[in-house]
């Protein structure tokens, strides 16, 4: 995975970040830009005054859960986990996986697991995302089933839309 980032002090500058494995899978993709990337060994970094966390997901594949300052975790593809849970603690805005509507998956969310599990999760905003066809048509359905369990505002993003958060500075 890889994670374009905008200096908050010039916001002209961008930089591609990402842990080795993703780097690797995106410059091994033959349709990619050629674009300059750094890459981070470590589990917390600093990128363009920002600092960076990273938590290792559960998926079919090696995945990482971001994480920028306390305004902001990233679950990437994963199921739902009690480590993304800690880890998303605090933050301000979620952005989790739930391709599911209401099918048991092994290798992603769905509302009532993530409901669950993040019951006691201290967020403000919790954001649904990358839903599965079936998942689409019952994207309020999903709203209201994690909103049942979690005292964040629960939203379902529209595809390519932008949310605004302001950084803690």
């Amino acid at each position: 995975m890889a994670t374009r980032f905008v200096d908050r002090h010039d916001r002209r500058s961008a930089r591609h970040a990402g842990v080795p494995v993703g780097v690797s899978r995106y410059r091994s993709t033959p349709e990619r830009l050629d674009v300059p990337f750094r890459e981070y060994d470590s589990s917390q970094s600093t990128l363009c005054g920002f600092d960076i966390e990273t938590c290792e997901t559960i998926h079919s594949a090696s995945g990482f859960a971001y994480r920028i300052d306390d305004v902001f975790t990233f679950s990437g593809d994963t199921v739902v986990s009690e480590s993304v849970a800690r880890f998303a603690d605090g933050s301000s805005v979620l952005v989790h996986d739930c391709a599911y509507y209401d099918e048991e998956e092994m290798n992603h969310a769905t509302p009532h697991q993530l409901g669950q599990t993040l019951a006691d999760v201290d967020i403000d905003d919790f954001y649904l995302a990358h839903f599965y066809p079936d998942a689409a048509a019952n994207a309020d359905a999903m709203r209201r089933t994690v909103s049942e369990y979690v005292p964040a505002t629960v939203h379902i993003p529209a595809d390519l839309e932008t949310i605004q958060i302001q950084a803690s500075e």
